[in-house]
């Protein structure tokens, strides 16, 4: 990706992985010039009229790899959306612990794999809108799918194609 788009800055959580995937990305930072920021403690950016908030994991050491994630909530206007990276049970926890806002919509963590958090963390943020990252070959778990129902969410898939988000701080859609 670093090659089809021009990147001035790389915000990422402050984690590091013994992999062949981790190694593979860094090699694309040095290629591309890029020095990333690795994300210790909370980070406000304003670009005209959004204010993007950047939430780095609290702790230093967590058992899933996954609640490393940085979690990441942009207010546009009357909207709020939030973006739960691949979060898991100890990240959602820290989160909706944290939370005191509700948001419009969310980008569902973990590719929709079940958490036994799920319901708690929909609940405590209300959204209208779901989307999930997955795949035909990675589809999301039913029990997820049923908890977004139940709840009354509108869920977007994007194994069924792109996802597109308008807003105009005053108005908003999500089709597909």
């Amino acid at each position: 990706m670093l090659s089809s788009v021009k990147v001035k800055n790389i915000i990422q959580a402050n984690y590091k992985k013994d992999s062949k995937q981790y190694d593979e990305y860094i090699d694309s930072l040095k290629k591309a010039d890029i020095e990333p920021v690795l994300l210790k403690d909370n980070m406000n950016i304003v670009i005209n009229s959004a204010e993007i908030n950047i939430h780095p994991a609290s702790k230093s050491k967590y058992e899933s790899s996954n609640d490393y994630s940085i979690i990441t909530n942009i207010s546009y206007g009357a909207y709020k959306f939030l973006f739960a990276g691949d979060a898991e049970e100890e990240r959602l926890s820290e989160f909706i612990n944290g939370n005191t806002l509700k948001y419009d919509f969310v980008k569902m963590p973990h590719h929709g794999r079940y958490d036994k958090l799920t319901e708690t963390f929909l609940e405590s943020i209300s959204p209208q809108y779901a989307v999930i990252t997955c795949s035909e070959k990675k589809e999301p778990e039913e029990g997820v799918l049923k908890i977004l129902e139940r709840l009354n969410i509108k869920t977007f898939l994007t194994s069924n194609g792109e996802v597109v988000i308008n807003s105009d701080g005053k108005t908003l859609s999500v089709n597909q």
